[in-house]
């Protein structure tokens, strides 16, 4: 068995947790080269996390073998140290990864991304509280996405995107509290979201980067975006910006059809 770990790289910077985790998926991907039949263990080593909990945010979703890491730690290879299987693949652009590749990623977060039972319960319920045959999956990313070079995508644009397809349902996750209203005042009753205590009261700044105090409420948020991440690779289409949050949907789900808008 091939014993890896994932590190706190640049806690400084102030990273997203899905910066984190879905080039973690990537990463994976390199430590298989392409035999997912290889025994390989992971171990998410990351340990307050500004703006995140102060023990290991993989933890509060996530199931991992703790005594094994801190057991056996000389036996754990830095993950990010690995060369590219596909040199071609980027951790980033996801055009960079077609359907046999996401195929491939798909089983990779099977195996690795397991939740913890209360998680699992909670996913499971809301799976049931949705059509999913007819719900469109969005993610409004907007913040400080323009650090990353990107464009705020106007809601116009967003709704009229949303509007092109025949839907019974929305399901949303939005990094903002004044455009999920936004959203809410549009779509009434059709609208689903269940982040709305964990979402950005700053237009500017996503919920890590405005100095929340309260753990639970920061063990909150991270269980509502693993969550809405899954969700949202389960919908029937997903509309969203350039974001790690729907990155990971998308190597989850290798069925799945997205738009991405610029």
């Amino acid at each position: 068995m091939k014993k890896y770990f994932k590190p706190a790289r640049n806690p400084e910077a102030v990273r997203g947790y899905f910066s984190y985790i879905t080039e973690s998926v990537i990463e994976l991907g390199n430590a298989y080269e392409g035999d997912l039949n290889k025994e390989i263990k992971l171990y998410f080593d990351l340990e307050n996390i500004p703006g995140y909990v102060n023990s290991n945010m993989f933890d509060v979703c996530f199931k991992q073998d703790t005594n094994d890491y801190r057991n056996n730690l000389s036996e754990y290879l830095n993950i990010e140290e690995l060369g590219n299987y596909i040199p071609n693949v980027s951790k980033y652009d996801n055009r960079t990864w077609d359907i046999s590749y996401r195929e491939y990623t798909e089983e990779i977060i099977k195996k690795h991304f397991i939740l913890n039972n209360d998680l699992l319960t909670k996913f499971e319920e809301r799976k049931t509280q949705l059509n999913l045959d007819k719900t469109i999956g969005v993610h409004r990313r907007s913040t400080d996405i323009a650090m990353h070079q990107y464009q705020i995508i106007p809601n116009e644009i967003i709704y009229q995107n949303i509007e092109s397809y025949d839907f019974e349902n929305v399901f949303l996750l939005c990094d903002n509290l004044t455009d999920l209203k936004k959203f809410k005042e549009r779509y009434g009753n059709k609208l689903i979201s269940f982040d709305e205590f964990t979402t950005s009261t700053n237009t500017s700044l996503p919920f890590h980067k405005i100095n929340i105090i309260d753990e639970n409420l920061k063990k909150s948020h991270i269980e509502e975006i693993v969550l809405g991440s899954l969700m949202l690779g389960l919908t029937n289409n997903l509309i969203c910006c350039h974001s790690n949050l729907t990155n990971f949907s998308i190597l989850s789900n290798s069925k799945l059809e997205y738009k991405i808008l610029n």
